[in-house]
């Protein structure tokens, strides 16, 4: 198979118990001892699944940056066995009620008091219920769930000595607001101006827990559940987690099935205390080192050509095109990866550098990755915000051919990964680049890759469930590309961009180049940087017909021998 060595059989106890939980997590049916873990086909995701599994079956905490430095399965092996035994990773500890703010929130926080009415950083979501929904049971789902996650009790504010603490009330217990939209001459059309005041409101961080649910009843036997939370305390993550738990938990106070939930084994303020102990001492100087080694001393900002001039100060506001990638491009780019032993979202990710290339002509790029930050046994349950930045740096040399691009993409992205500990918070507070109101700092692009697992929120008794969509209203960058891999193969896309400086129509075109792009990359690897294609099939097609000449020159005579007959006939013109 095209990116895997030799097979040979794995020869240790731990070799062996490793080769099962890669079969099992990459759905392949046989791995090797020189087998490397992502040329198999995995990708970060499914990383820190295999580092739960290594310590829930072998007792083992191995951080994932030890599986982006083990080439093969026979190292990460080695790597596991002279790793700590169980107890030396997060735990759950003595602790008040107020404690340090984790560096993400404090980052967040310290934006907040910049910036208290902006809606930035809301998180949407919700769910579409149609059937019989006991309206008393809800409430009590959320209420049970409020007390199983801290998070969704915890305010945020000075301690007494200035810091930021994050204080996590007992009693603080959600209002399940209510609506009724039914008698409304235009039932849709109220719900999405509700919707979307609903999602501006600002969050006292200080009063009350950032987060925020209502109830709309649009028919008979229709709902809408509205839920909005500040980043401070979620991510994407979370909010999925948040949604089955709350299904499992209505389910519980409905009709008594229980709920099926083990107990949380800790909770966000005891990850907050292990992080800021963690990152400390050699192990901080070290991730710290490379990082300034990698991005260097200068942190370019990246100038993509825009519709109108940047503002000094941004307004937050964005808005998504979305678009699916065609099935014969999805397998291009799959069979790509494989020859080029890299990921789907390596492959994508160079694409996009292509992109910002030929559209900024600057060759020194940065963009920005998130990474779930969950890498930590007992993380994988809990609603908080864990997801980490990483600033991915792109060197770009017209002469180089794109595998030399794919190979720089890999061997950045897994040494990114293996310092993945390190919070972006600590790193501008470290390279010191200029700040400014009017773009985010060391990035102003991003790729956010998911591969969804398909799991479909289960039906509720008397009662079907599915996600709200929402639209997309704030803009954290100028440009933000995502991509969404489902179980099917299917891959949906979109570009989220910053509505004061773009277009909708710039961003569409830039969706169909970047197209063309992954067709060429994907198709032919050994195509120059410098010559690879910016116009897509239909403005190929244009540019050509625009260009043809409508009646073609029947003279064979160089031009300056026509002007000479010209000025023969007519000497005085």
């Amino acid at each position: 198979e095209i990116g895997t060595a030799d097979y040979e059989a794995p020869q240790t106890d731990t070799e062996r118990t490793l080769a099962t939980l890669w079969q099992e997590v990459l759905g392949v049916e046989q791995v090797g001892r020189q087998d490397n873990f992502f040329a198999l086909g995995g990708h970060s995701l499914l990383g820190v699944t295999l580092v739960h599994r290594i310590q829930k079956q072998l007792g083992r905490t191995l951080a994932l940056s030890r599986l982006f430095e083990s080439a093969s399965l026979a190292e990460l092996a080695d790597a596991i066995e002279q790793s700590a035994a169980e107890g030396n990773g997060l735990q759950a500890r003595e602790r008040g009620a107020a404690v340090p703010q984790s560096f993400a929130q404090q980052r967040l926080w310290f934006l907040a008091q910049l910036e208290p009415e902006s809606c930035a950083y809301h998180l949407p979501g919700g769910l579409v219920l149609r059937g019989q929904l006991d309206v008393a049971a809800l409430d009590r789902a959320f209420t049970a769930l409020s007390l199983r996650h801290e998070s969704l009790r915890t305010v945020f504010r000075h301690g007494e000595d200035g810091a930021p603490q994050q204080v996590i009330l007992s009693q603080e217990l959600p209002t399940l607001a209510q609506h009724d939209l039914r008698s409304g001459a235009d039932p849709e059309g109220d719900f999405q101006g509700l919707l979307a005041r609903f999602n501006r409101r600002p969050f006292d961080l200080e009063a009350a827990p950032p987060w925020r649910v209502a109830l709309v009843r649009m028919a008979e036997s229709e709902w809408r559940l509205m839920l909005c939370m500040h980043h401070i305390i979620s991510d994407g993550w979370s909010m999925q987690r948040l949604l089955e738990e709350l299904v499992a938990l209505y389910r519980q106070e409905a009709v008594g099935v229980p709920s099926g939930l083990a107990p949380l084994a800790v909770q966000y303020a005891d990850y907050a205390l292990w992080q800021r102990e963690q990152l400390e001492g050699d192990t901080l100087a070290r991730q710290m080192a490379w990082w300034r080694a990698q991005l260097g001393d200068e942190q370019p900002t990246l100038d993509l050509p825009t519709d109108r001039p940047r503002p000094a100060q941004r307004d937050g506001r964005g808005a998504r095109h979305a678009f699916t990638l065609p099935d014969d491009l999805v397998a291009q780019l799959r069979y790509a990866a494989r020859g080029q032993q890299t990921s789907l979202f390596m492959v994508v990710l160079a694409g996009f550098e292509a992109l910002l290339y030929r559209l900024s002509g600057q060759r020194d790029l940065r963009i920005g990755v998130p990474v779930s930050g969950r890498h930590q046994p007992g993380t994988e349950g809990l609603i908080g915000f864990f997801v980490n930045t990483l600033v991915l740096r792109a060197e770009i040399r017209p002469g180089d051919r794109v595998s030399d691009l794919l190979a720089q993409v890999r061997e950045w992205m897994h040494g990114a990964q293996a310092h993945a500990d390190l919070p972006f918070e600590q790193l501008v507070e470290a390279l010191q680049p200029e700040r400014s109101l009017s773009h985010n700092p060391l990035f102003q692009v991003s790729y956010n890759h998911q591969v969804f697992d398909q799991r479909p929120l289960a039906d509720l008794p008397e009662l079907a469930c599915e996600p709200l969509r929402c639209p997309a209203e704030n803009a954290h960058f100028d440009l933000v590309l995502g991509t969404q891999e489902h179980a099917d193969g299917r891959i949906d896309a979109y570009l989220d961009f910053a509505t004061d400086i773009f277009d909708a129509a710039t961003v569409a075109r830039m969706a169909d180049q970047l197209q063309a792009l992954l067709a060429v990359i994907s198709a032919s690897p050994e195509t120059r940087l410098g010559e690879l294609p910016l116009l897509t099939e239909s403005e190929q097609q244009v540019w050509e017909r625009w260009n043809r000449p409508e009646h073609p020159a029947v003279d064979p005579r160089p031009v300056s021998a026509l002007i000479a007959d010209q000025a023969a006939e007519r000497p005085e013109a």
